[in-house]
């Protein structure tokens, strides 16, 4: 009886909207589940008020722009906590866990004790520097690397007269065969994630993302604090174990060598690493423009040319290209206000 009372109600009223049969089918299911008993005339109405169909005002208007804004940022934010659910990512936090545990609670108890003025001090410096490694990879990890704007298009305007012009400007007529767009120069199609990432360098599995235009800058300082942080491990490893006396204790010696043979394979490892970045920054290239610099330089020297990589203008600018003009903040990971849009870069041809 409601609803026939409801269907009369909104039958005599002018104007009739998609947004009131909308609401009117919504109570019939309600009441058809066995809760129309429940709901009085009163309720009706505020239900039809609140259904986000009916004809709103603008206020109401805006407020459901809020509502989706908001829906959208918690669906962004649901998506990079799921980067972190990868086996490769959670054994990364397992090894800083790992690395920080017999460092503060093996290594520097037994070496001055951590009750001491001087184990505090060594325990705040590796717990400082932990951190700081710590938050640069979830950096790296949320951080969207960069993609190609749907609306981009390479700018050919004026190029068509000398084949200087033209070579200089080829890099931007590139054309991925996967995503069938044009992509910037210093844009790569990543297989992993399906789409072409601004100045990609490579695909990381260890923090579950690209590492390109907008997360390079972490990923560098990413791998500088770990490279500080292994490299304390070891020292504090090798000054306890020489005043460590193993004479007669065979398990403490096997336990030294199980903790202390990964430490020092991790500080090689990410001393090379940081090596390799550290030159590709000053060079301004990335890993895949070095491979392919490389057999570019390969079939000039064929044909008797001398190649230079296009983007490489001078070590200081090349590296404030990467870390910033301002010193104080090339180790910080988020000041990033520096970048520009990743489509456009400086050329030795510009200078």
């Amino acid at each position: 009886m409601l609803v026939t009372l409801a269907q009369i109600s909104l039958g005599s009223s002018a104007g009739l909207s998609m947004g009131w049969a909308i609401n009117v089918k919504l109570f019939n299911s309600i009441y058809y589940l066995g809760l129309g008993r429940l709901v009085t005339f009163s309720a009706i109405l505020t239900i039809f008020d609140s259904f986000p169909y009916q004809r709103s005002s603008p206020a109401k208007t805006r407020s459901s722009h809020i509502c989706y804004r908001r829906a959208g940022t918690l669906k962004t934010f649901s998506m990079k906590c799921k980067k972190f659910l990868s086996i490769p990512v959670l054994a990364v936090f397992l090894l800083m866990g790992f690395v920080y545990y017999i460092t503060v609670f093996v290594f520097i108890e037994d070496w001055v004790g951590l009750q001491s003025s001087a184990g505090s001090l060594n325990a705040l410096i590796f717990t400082f520097m932990a951190s700081l490694c710590v938050f640069s990879f979830f950096v790296c990890v949320v951080t969207d690397p960069g993609h190609v704007p749907s609306s981009y298009a390479p700018d050919v305007e004026g190029t068509g007269g000398s084949d200087q012009e033209s070579d200089k400007n080829g890099e931007q007529l590139k054309q991925c065969d996967k995503c069938h767009a044009f992509k910037p120069p210093r844009a790569h199609h990543c297989r992993v994630c399906g789409r072409c990432v601004l100045r990609m360098d490579h695909h990381c599995i260890w923090i579950n993302n690209c590492v390109g235009f907008w997360n390079y800058k972490a990923f560098f300082t990413l791998v500088l604090y770990a490279t500080i942080g292994s490299i304390y491990s070891t020292v504090m490893l090798i000054s306890c174990a020489f005043q460590m006396d193993f004479t007669g204790r065979l398990a403490l010696k096997v336990f030294y060598i199980f903790c202390g043979a990964p430490t020092v394979a991790l500080s090689s490892t990410l001393a090379t690493l940081l090596g390799w970045h550290v030159y590709l920054i000053t060079h301004n290239m990335t890993t895949i423009e070095y491979y392919e610099g490389t057999r570019a330089a390969w079939l000039a020297r064929k044909s008797g040319l001398n190649y230079r990589h296009p983007f490489d203008v001078s070590a200081y600018k090349n590296i404030t290209s990467v870390l910033g003009s301002n010193m104080l903040k090339w180790f910080c990971p988020t000041a990033v206000s520096h970048l520009r849009d990743g489509i456009n870069f400086p050329t030795s041809h510009d200078s």
